[in-house]
């Protein structure tokens, strides 16, 4: 029986690429994370203990950005080394499955990006050579030109996929959120989020729900939205706040793989929020604060890092 693992990122690195992300299998929770300007990968048990932990790749060149997904065999690791995309596949067991891949060279990556699309994965990453690429269990690549330049991919990019697609949402950099429809290898671009007055636009997430997707981002460090999508990566109805104008460090909304809960954090206070279609139509929303945050979790990183949920 599959279980679920949601991480917070803390409000001292959700700006950040070097922030841990996390994914699970049919026995542990399996968790990524920088330490030491190097990728680490760690195993925990559905109790929260650590089982191992590897070090990805000992490079000379600094690491950041991990992120994870799961095939039903393997867990597909990638990160940035100094500009670079670079990817690892990892066992369940906790061993490495054949060496290196590498998505680019000599790039200027901002962030990247991975999750599995039922035959193969999808990698994408922003940046000033902002790309993508299909992925094979085994190794095989594809490139996939998604952005059309000279489109400014800018900071976060996350991405999606249900049966029928994958939605893959992206700062433009001129005050919008982006997102992008792939059905194959077949694209078709959609402007979900235009923003005038100047207003600043951060960290797009996106997840599967019962009904579709949801999408969420911060403006100006301050406010957490929320916007549905349906099952084709099309927008419905009017964007959702779920913390308004905070005046605090920063709202940022993560969701919790598979279900329609979003973990919003919002300084020093965390929400656990359940969303509904009714929320989109003016129903309130169920949230649950956490008041107090566990420390150290992952050893080496900062107070307020992240928050650990297993059902």
């Amino acid at each position: 029986m599959r279980f679920f693992a949601a991480l917070l990122l803390g409000f001292a690195t959700a700006a950040s690429a070097s922030g841990p992300a996390a994914d699970n299998d049919d026995s542990n929770v399996v968790v990524v994370h920088v330490e030491h300007r190097r990728v680490i990968v760690s195993r925990f048990n559905p109790e929260g203990t650590q089982l191992d932990d590897h070090v990805v790749s000992s490079p000379a060149r600094p690491q950041s950005a991990p992120a994870i997904a799961f095939d039903g065999t393997n867990h597909l690791i990638v990160w940035i080394e100094e500009g670079d995309v670079l990817g690892r596949f990892f066992t369940p067991d906790g061993d490495f499955d054949g060496g290196l891949l590498r998505f680019t060279a000599g790039a200027r990556t901002g962030d990247v990006t991975v999750a599995w699309l039922g035959k193969e994965y999808l990698v994408a990453w922003s940046g000033a050579h902002a790309s993508a690429a299909a992925v094979t269990p085994h190794g095989s690549m594809t490139a996939l030109q998604i952005f059309a330049p000279p489109e400014q991919v800018d900071g976060d990019v996350a991405v999606a996929a249900n049966e029928k697609c994958a939605v893959i949402a992206y700062g433009n950099g001129a005050g919008s959120i982006r997102t992008l429809r792939l059905s194959g290898h077949s694209i078709t671009a959609r402007s979900l989020v235009e923003v005038t007055r100047g207003i600043a636009i951060h960290h797009p997430r996106i997840a599967q729900a019962p009904w579709g997707f949801l999408i969420g981002w911060s403006e100006e460090g301050e406010s957490a939205w929320l916007h549905r999508l349906d099952g084709a990566g099309s927008p419905v109805g009017r964007p959702l706040p779920v913390v308004r104008k905070s005046g605090k460090a920063g709202a940022t909304p993560y969701f919790v793989e598979g279900t329609a809960r979003v973990i919003v954090e919002d300084a020093k206070f965390v929400d656990d929020v359940l969303v509904s279609e009714e929320n989109f139509a003016g129903e309130p929303l169920q949230r649950v604060r956490v008041t107090t945050v566990p420390k150290g979790f992952i050893k080496g990183l900062p107070p307020l890092t992240q928050v650990a949920i297993l059902q």
